[in-house]
């Protein structure tokens, strides 16, 4: 319990605000979910095109036969 104390107590003494890394670490957590549904929709975005071209070449296929 001592050693948290003083670690603690050091970390204040060298800048560290909590405040400051709560705010921080919810910044981190709203830009990791947003690069994550950009990401997300990016995927389906590939999905659908993929989807699109599939149903072209079988279209293709069975005009060719």
């Amino acid at each position: 319990m001592a050693n948290a104390y003083v670690e603690g107590r050091n970390r204040r003494m060298n800048g560290f605000d909590p405040a400051r890394s709560a705010q921080d670490a919810k910044a981190n957590s709203a830009k990791e979910y947003s690069n994550a549904t950009t990401n997300g929709s990016m995927i389906c975005s590939d999905l659908s095109r993929a989807a699109v071209n599939l149903l072209s070449l079988k279209q293709a296929a069975t005009q060719q036969l």
